[in-house]
């Protein structure tokens, strides 16, 4: 059983989730609260986090890649080796 914690504000599903962590390189989901990534997995792992008001983006099976600037932004694009991969930004 999952602890109890507040929903997230965004999970990110369906997807192919760069971590940069050697151990899980990718994920399907991924779950923010305010300004933090509070979980990753798949999203089954993360329904725990799933409030009334959480928004949902599902990605496709697109590739996501965390980008940091002063804010957190995630870029969702097409396949990597897709010569007309869109990119869709999310802040």
């Amino acid at each position: 059983m999952k602890a109890r914690t507040a929903p997230a504000d965004l999970l990110i599903v369906n997807g192919r989730i760069a971590t940069m962590n050697k151990r899980q390189p990718f994920v399907s989901a991924l779950a923010i609260k305010g300004d933090t990534i509070v979980g990753t997995g798949s999203e089954a792992d993360l329904q725990h986090l799933r409030g009334p008001k959480t928004a949902v983006i599902d990605t496709g099976g697109r590739a996501v890649m965390h980008r940091r600037a002063r804010r957190q932004h995630y870029s969702v694009v097409g396949n990597l080796d897709d010569e007309n991969a869109s990119e869709t930004r999310m802040e």
